[in-house]
């Protein structure tokens, strides 16, 4: 899919390499405060609760670790952390499927 993607993007005048999660067509960076416009609008205009752009990096680390993501990518490829601690204790949440798991887990290991 990445080279299909790359060939569509290509052909729309976009510049491949390193591309921004919030860019222009130029591959540039928005002004830093424009993502956060955006979740504004969108928070003020469905009554939801307020988040930062930032709580999506929380959000992303949390899920990848609950869908068995390989951490070392997270860490480096998506998060840019020095360290897998950072990720792991600062950016990722317990979530309802985790106690679930090790429950799983415990209960096969016992032979309940």
């Amino acid at each position: 899919m990445e080279k299909k993607q790359a060939k569509y993007l290509q052909a729309l005048g976009f510049p491949l390499g390193d591309n921004l999660v919030f860019c222009n067509e130029r591959n540039k960076m928005f002004q830093l405060v424009k993502p956060q416009l955006w979740l504004k609008y969108v928070i003020d205009n469905y009554d939801l609760k307020k988040v930062t752009v930032h709580a999506f990096s929380h959000t992303y680390a949390t899920l990848s670790h609950d869908a068995g993501a390989n951490p070392i990518a997270v860490k480096e490829q998506q998060l840019s952390h020095s360290s897998l601690k950072t990720t792991f204790d600062v950016y990722t949440a317990t979530t309802c499927k985790e106690p679930n798991e090790a429950t799983k887990k415990l209960a096969a290991y016992l032979k309940f």
